[in-house]
């Protein structure tokens, strides 16, 4: 009505008289609401596609954020921090409700927060004063620890450490990161700073505060307290990129005693696969005594320890193998063959698939023609033995007869010298 009121060319009224004809104004008894209440209606808006102002739970969102709200049940910490914080700052000012909601509306913090990568889990709560340029208090907050495996997830509300200003959000999420050694390590981070000094003024804005000393002596303040939280996200981050590497040189040694155990390369090569599962051993073991793996030590040495006796068994056991049936030529081939395709192949799990599939022809086809060839083998020894047998009674029996004719020759000499 007031649009159409601005753009008729009637006469103009003045300003009172635009929003006397815009303006309905009624009473209604107030002996069911609160002593102390406001209500806000919004009615006869139009929806433009998404518009976040017609959706109940986008609007619960924000405000959860930014508005004077008291903490979810769930919140583990929600006491201890109203204890710290309560004697400078009145928490829990409001209960809002929006329509469309059967809840009323908290802030954002819950038992824990959860991604598509991982589960968070809150650990501890750190409260902290600031004072200000006269020794007084200029300002109050809280951070809350967790793992710090990387940001907090935008969708949960509470991301980074943000400022406050009679306990309503001043600004975004971003606000502080320049003070921590790394921006991205503030978005890792969950905190409030409630600033307590009114020299610390707003902008018209409010997404920042007004540039003077006293803020420029709380950017300073809360400096030392980013940087310890920077390098609570540096350890984290140095502990899980040690971690990575464990994983990787265990699994490189598994697959080497996988190939140890297939029996399918010669002794040089098995001997070079120890040598490789040594240095890899070393290389964990180097990596679980760091500083920043203090915690997880005693169970990667145990798991380094149970790799040590799989490797030696490994080394000190020769494995039954299909090549086992053939002669020392093709065993040589076989073997040498096999082991360029391990330093060939990116994929050391691809070659040894290969390599399994190789040797499950040749025990399936060599072993049938090897029992060919050892019953050809068996019937040649045995038709050799019955020839000698033969051959060695043709020699008995040539021998006997030459024996009878000379004897048979010797008697007639005698008898014709007689």
């Amino acid at each position: 009505m007031l649009r159409s009121a601005l753009r008729s060319s009637e006469a103009d009224d003045g300003v009172e008289s635009l929003i006397r004809r815009a303006v309905t104004l009624s009473q209604i008894s107030g002996a069911d609401f609160p002593p102390r209440f406001f209500e806000v209606e919004l009615d006869g808006l139009v929806r433009h596609r998404s518009d976040k102002l017609m959706s109940p739970t986008a609007i619960a969102e924000y405000l959860g954020q930014v508005s004077p709200l008291p903490f979810a049940p769930d919140f583990p910490f929600a006491d201890q921090i109203r204890k710290a914080v309560q004697p400078a700052v009145k928490l829990d000012t409001l209960e809002l409700r929006i329509s469309g909601l059967e809840e009323p509306v908290y802030r954002p913090h819950r038992k824990a927060f959860t991604d598509e990568k991982r589960k968070g889990t809150f650990e501890d709560v750190e409260v902290f004063t600031i004072p200000d340029v006269d020794g007084g208090l200029a300002a109050i907050g809280w951070l809350l620890h967790h793992e710090y495996d990387g940001a907090v997830p935008s969708g949960t509300g509470f991301k980074g450490v943000r400022l406050r200003a009679g306990n309503v959000q001043i600004g975004g999420n971003a606000l502080l990161e320049e003070l921590f050694t790394e921006p991205r390590f503030n978005s890792w981070s969950i905190g409030e700073v409630h600033i307590l000094d009114r020299r610390i003024v707003p902008n018209a804005r409010r997404d920042d505060f007004e540039q003077n000393s006293h803020y420029s002596n709380l950017l300073n303040q809360l400096s030392p307290i980013a940087r310890a939280v920077s390098k609570r996200c540096r350890t984290s981050s140095r502990r899980r990129q040690l971690l990575r590497d464990v994983e990787i040189q265990e699994g490189g040694i598994k697959e080497r005693l996988q190939i140890l155990a297939q029996g399918g390369i010669r002794r040089e090569a098995r001997k070079a696969q120890g040598t490789q599962i040594d240095h890899a051993l070393n290389k964990m073991t180097r990596i679980a005594n760091a500083q920043e793996l203090e915690n997880d030590k005693q169970k990667l040495l145990s798991r380094i320890a149970k790799l040590w006796e799989r490797t030696r068994a490994a080394i000190g056991t020769i494995s039954n193998s299909p090549l086992d049936m053939l002669a020392p030529h093709k065993r040589a081939m076989y073997g040498q063959m096999f082991e360029l395709i391990y330093d060939c192949s990116v994929n050391r799990l691809a070659a040894k698939a290969l390599v399994d599939r190789i040797l499950e022809r040749i025990s399936t086809t060599d072993s049938g023609k090897g029992a060919t060839e050892s019953v050809r083998r068996s019937n040649r020894a045995a038709t050799a033995g019955k020839g000698n047998k033969r051959r060695a009674a043709s020699r008995k029996k040539g021998s006997s007869a030459r024996k009878t004719r000379r004897k048979a020759q010797s008697s007639y000499t005698n008898g014709a010298k007689d």
